[in-house]
């Protein structure tokens, strides 16, 4: 072997310089431009070439998600989008690049009705993290196969069968409060009380959550939901995100954030519920929703268990909270409810039936203004416009297949060519005598159509009870006389502040 034409140092350097620093040099060039090219080629396709430029919207909100995550986390995308279309005099605008938030109220019904091929956006609802559960599911063979097995336990007749449940529940509510000194933190309590309803319907069994909460019904099921949704935005705007903290051992999952040790432990605690009904069938007078869907694999059943648990418990418990505000916050609505309950309920101790109940006018129209009022889910709902419907035209643009489109609860229940002038007041009066009869065709607390809430009729049926109960008991107060909800949108309404305390006293017989 010839030593000598081995290179020195000093040669394999000039080769080094000579050769491959320019290949890498101008490689990372090419790559910067074709990315910047790149960049702005998608920036001009999206903001004029695309099929919905057509459409005004922040040019933010055309180009990525970003826009419409930032305005989420704000927590109220929809009085934000109320502004954008008065201020582009617009019935549509654009709120992401394939997406269009609808103002007119002529539109609802054709998008969320019982024949429509509107399909839900997979994407958006993923973030839930219930794959197959019949609120999440997107295809509407599945939907229709799941939800047929759920509707006989959500019917009137099934709900009304709950009757003597509900009673247990609200008298178990009345028992806590008595036990302790006021004030009292009424939106855990009321919380607690539908919490343990849904549970001890869903899986025959409560959670416990009137039991076992503190002082203030600071429970710890109520922690969970919170943690749940506050997290629901970016799992549903960062789907990379969403794949990585499900992706990841729930011991890591545990150390990097308390949202994440809250979540991981509602749902363990609801598939442990679900597997104990598929394991252990038990029989219960009023049935027991899960041995319905006990058919399916343990995955599939624990994701129905945490959606029915968080959307009959949490939803109906800030409608009931705001209700309580509001109804003290009007001596006039107070005063006629208290004596339209001491005419139609004689003694507390012996509630009427949910139809008897439901003829006391002014009750039934307190719920139903407060459902309209109080918002458990306010936002819009998104769609994804079919191929096979009618052309849809909003502002005499046309809305292209595969676009994403929504409307919300929040652009129905208070519009004020639905609901007249008076829309942003709560006025139970406005459901009395002729004129009230039909304007349940306005109302969409609960959406419309295939996709309705499942569980609307049980949400009446707990309004009327723990409202008829707690007011006709009750001589209740607020403390702070000015005390608001202030809440956030965080696709379930959240209220950011917990305590809504009141004095409750009894009424002296």
């Amino acid at each position: 072997m010839d030593l000598s034409k081995i290179p020195d140092i000093a040669q394999i350097r000039a080769l080094i310089g000579n050769s491959q620093r320019p290949d890498i040099t101008w490689g990372v060039l090419i790559s910067t431009v074709v990315y910047l090219v790149y960049l702005v080629v998608d920036r001009i396709y999206k903001l004029y070439l695309h099929p919905l430029a057509k459409f005004p919207g922040p040019p933010e909100a055309c180009l990525s998600k970003k826009w419409l995550l930032r305005v989420s986390e704000e927590g109220n995308p929809e009085r934000v989008f109320e502004k954008l279309h008065e201020k582009y005099n617009s019935k549509a605008i654009r709120i992401a690049p394939n997406e269009l938030h609808i103002d007119d109220v002529k539109m609802y019904k054709e998008i969320y009705n019982q024949t429509a091929t509107y399909i839900k956006e997979p994407d958006f609802y993923a973030g839930f993290g219930t794959p197959h559960s019949v609120f999440v599911e997107h295809d509407p063979n599945l939907h229709k196969q799941r939800r047929r097995l759920l509707n006989p336990y959500f019917s009137r007749r099934a709900i009304g069968g709950l009757e003597n449940l509900l009673k247990d529940k609200v008298e178990q509510l009345g028992k806590r409060i008595d036990s302790q000194n006021g004030p009292y933190n009424i939106f855990n309590a009321v919380r607690c009380t539908t919490v343990d309803i849904i549970s001890h319907y869903c899986t025959g069994k409560p959670l416990g959550q009137l039991d076992n909460s503190d002082e203030n019904f600071n429970g710890d099921f109520l922690d969970a939901f919170d943690a749940v949704s506050a997290t629901l935005w970016k799992f549903m705007y960062q789907p990379a995100l969403r794949g990585f903290m499900l992706a990841i051992p729930s011991g890591i999952a545990k150390i990097v954030s308390r949202e994440a040790r809250l979540m991981m432990k509602l749902h363990r605690e609801c598939h442990k519920a679900a597997l104990n009904v598929k394991q252990n069938p038990s029989k219960s007078s009023h049935g027991i929703v899960l041995s319905s869907l006990s058919h399916l694999d343990e995955k599939e059943m624990g994701a129905e268990a945490v959606d029915l648990l968080i959307a009959g418990s949490d939803t109906t418990g800030y409608t009931l909270a705001a209700a309580v505000v509001q109804i003290c916050q009007n001596n006039q609505v107070k005063k006629k409810l208290v004596e339209s309950l001491n005419a139609g309920i004689p003694d507390v101790k012996n509630l009427p039936s949910l139809l008897g109940l439901e003829q006391i006018a002014y009750l039934n129209a307190t719920v139903r203004e407060a459902l309209r009022f109080a918002i458990a889910s306010p936002g819009r709902l998104p769609r994804v416009v079919p191929r096979d419907s009618k052309p849809l035209v909003v502002d005499d643009k046309f809305i292209p297949a595969g676009s994403i489109i929504g409307m919300s609860a929040y652009t129905m229940n208070f519009s004020k060519e639905l609901w007249g002038k008076d829309a942003a007041e709560f006025n139970p009066d406005r459901w009395l005598g002729e004129d009230g009869k039909s304007l349940d065709t306005n109302m969409c607390s609960f959406s419309k159509g295939l996709r309705s809430c499942l569980g609307q009729n049980l949400a009446f049926a707990e309004m009327h009870y723990i409202l008829a109960y707690l007011f006709a008991k009750y001589d209740i107060e607020l403390v702070d006389k000015s005390d608001n909800i202030e809440v956030h949108d965080r696709f379930t309404t959240y209220v950011t502040k917990h305590a809504i305390m009141v004095d409750m006293k009894k009424h002296k017989v």
